[in-house]
């Protein structure tokens, strides 16, 4: 790095606010609406993948995903390298989308 001051240290570079995944099936929804059939409908409840984790790998996942802390902050990176992102985590979404988008 270029700055003396993060000598030896470790930044997180991400945006400071999560997104759910039911944020990012409205975001999906909205800009790609001839996608909408394809999204999920319903998402399950906490309490149903808690229960039923031990006995699936893919909602194991899931259960992982729900326990982890998505709480993040950039200030570091903000503060110490002057750094910002380049854009949200709505627009990546989208972009990844666009991309996607032939292959679906």
């Amino acid at each position: 790095m270029t700055t003396p001051a993060a000598a030896n240290q470790r930044f997180l570079a991400v945006e400071d606010h999560p997104i759910s995944m039911k944020e990012i099936r409205t975001l999906v929804k909205t800009r790609f609406p001839e996608l909408a059939d394809r999204l999920p409908k319903h998402f399950l409840p906490n309490i149903v993948i808690n229960v039923l984790a031990p006995f699936s790998s893919a909602i194991k996942e899931g259960h992982l995903m729900l326990h982890l802390s998505h709480h993040v902050s950039n200030q570091k990176a903000r503060t110490v390298l002057g750094w910002t992102p380049l854009s949200s985590a709505k627009t990546a979404v989208t972009e990844a989308v666009k991309q996607l988008k032939p292959t679906l």
